[in-house]
């Protein structure tokens, strides 16, 4: 054979070489992922659902997945876009923040080492912006005045609430151009405070939710204010007299109901009512002043002031007062108990007996010894210097009379004066305790006085049977009704000083003057 006829091998295998490595870089050559975007659901104001499927990773591994979005035509992540981890299978995303009705275009995209791909483009469209979805609370806590609502924004339409309340009338379906409340903004839960009403009416109420689109409101509910009692106090009674006596109330609230009438009710017996002595101190709330008359003196009596309205009479708190003691001149008296004794707490003024006699005002000094007949004269013939501080000074046919007292009243006996020292720890101290304290009128040392009775003796003085005065200052001297005994024309008489802490008791010559201090019956 022919050598130079054989085929030559080398370019048969440099060619096949070729071949085999141009596969080799073929087979190595990575591409962008091939994938898929998922169709647009559950599309609402600002949100949708969609996602996509890596179908094939490129070569390299997938290392970000998501969608994008634009309300352009083939939106990319260089734009807004999800992150929803990495890869290759089917994955799902939502997408929120969206405007309410614009059209949207949406790609799923893949990332390897390659680059991105992306998926088929879908489009969708947000629902337009409508106005809020509210319900209304059920109202409580109504009383005259006030109530209890609220509601509840479950969807704010897409766009945002920039109000919020109640609104209400007194007929059906109240709106925001009437009485309403405003309760911040957004969605969810709110409270409202329903004020201004009136009593005993029945309200329509609705919740409302204000966005770009307008109002919206919920159900209607309804409810009934009450009507209450009204809400009173009582004064207290600033001054008592023998026969009257002045006091008051406030009313703070009408309890939603306009008062008909308002007063003041008394009696000597707690609790007192309308049905008792009363005033009436016109309609309204407020303050409001009484007088409260027709009395008896020397007694204690119970006040409430009192309000009406249609939901019936209330009443105030009771306070209490005791009238003073009067004599048949007019005279008024303060008194108090000690122990079991009842006494005046001033000396004795009048000028008349209790059955309206005159006493005899003897002021000349050479007439006073020989006066037989009931007879009273004021300190150095003074009416107008001394009456009040320290009353009239009598002599013993006053005293005997058995009429220098008011009516239930009496000249004290010298027993019970011994009981008064021995209550206040006897003859030795009781003085001191009877005596009103300081100098002011008693002349110092004014020994041991304290007042601690509220006796408040005071130093009148006495007249001498001569017709001189004396003592102003110095001493305290009262008749009692009991006769000595030595002498129809003697009779006991208390005295205390200023230097001393004791009282003593001690036989009086009738043609002296002395103070009195009467005791009740």
């Amino acid at each position: 054979m022919n050598k130079n006829l054989r085929p030559s091998l080398g370019p048969l295998l440099l060619a096949g070489l070729f071949i085999f490595l141009l596969n080799s870089c073929e087979e190595s050559k990575i591409n962008p992922p091939t994938l898929s975007t998922s169709p647009a659901t559950e599309i609402t104001y600002s949100t949708v659902l969609t996602g996509g499927n890596i179908e094939d990773h490129g070569g390299d591994e997938v290392t970000a997945r998501g969608v994008c979005w634009s309300t352009s035509a083939k939106p990319d992540i260089s734009g807004s876009h999800t992150v929803d981890g990495e890869g290759i299978g089917i994955f799902s995303t939502s997408i929120e923040g969206l405007t309410p009705g614009l059209t949207y275009y949406a790609r799923a995209y893949a990332t390897n080492s390659a680059g991105t791909g992306y998926g088929n483009e879908v489009t969708f469209s947000t629902a337009a912006a409508t106005t809020a979805t509210v319900t209304t609370k059920v109202v409580s806590d109504p009383s005259h005045n006030s109530a209890s609502g609220g509601g509840d924004i479950a969807d704010d339409g897409g766009d945002p609430i920039t109000a919020r309340g109640v609104c209400w009338s007194i007929r059906t379906e109240p709106f925001v151009t009437g009485p309403h409340t405003t309760d911040g903004a957004g969605t969810g839960t709110f409270d409202s405070n329903i004020t201004g009403l009136l009593p005993g009416t029945t309200y329509f109420v609705r919740a409302y939710a204000t966005n770009s689109k307008g109002t919206s409101y919920g159900n209607e509910v309804t409810f009934l204010t009450d009507v209450t009692v009204a809400t009173v106090t009582t004064k207290a009674i600033p001054e008592a007299y023998v026969y009257n006596a002045s006091g008051g109330g406030s009313v703070t609230d009408d309890g939603g109901d306009p008062l008909t009438v308002k007063g003041l009710c008394w009696s000597t017996d707690p609790e007192p009512d309308v049905s008792d002595s009363h005033t009436t101190a016109g309609t309204g709330t407020g303050t409001f002043d009484s007088n409260i008359t027709g009395l008896l003196p020397a007694t204690t009596y119970y006040v409430r002031a009192y309000a009406t309205n249609s939901a019936g009479t209330v009443y105030g708190e009771e306070v209490s007062f005791t009238t003073l003691l009067g004599d048949i001149d007019g005279n008024s008296y303060r008194f108090l108990t000690i122990g079991d004794q009842v006494w005046m707490a001033e000396n004795l003024a009048t000028t008349k007996l209790n059955d309206g006699t005159p006493i005899s005002n003897v002021t000349l000094a050479a007439d006073w010894l020989s006066a037989t007949v009931p007879a009273y004269v004021w300190y150095s013939n003074n009416e107008a210097l001394y009456k009040l501080t320290y009353g009239a000074l009598y002599n013993w046919h006053a005293v005997a009379s058995n009429k220098l007292c008011p009516e239930g009243w009496h000249v004290p006996t010298e027993a019970e004066w011994n009981t008064l020292i021995n209550f206040l720890g006897g003859v030795d101290v009781a003085g001191g305790k009877l005596k009103q304290a300081g100098t002011a009128l008693w002349i110092s040392p004014n020994e041991g006085a304290t007042n601690e009775s509220g006796f408040t003796a005071l130093p009148g003085g006495g007249r001498r049977q001569t017709g001189e005065f004396e003592d102003r200052g110095k001493v305290a001297v009262w008749w009692t009704s009991t006769p000595s005994g030595t002498s129809d024309d003697n009779g006991f008489g208390v005295g205390l000083v200023n230097d001393k802490a004791s009282a003593s008791i001690g036989n009086s010559f009738t043609g002296v003057g002395r103070s009195i201090r009467c005791i009740k019956n």
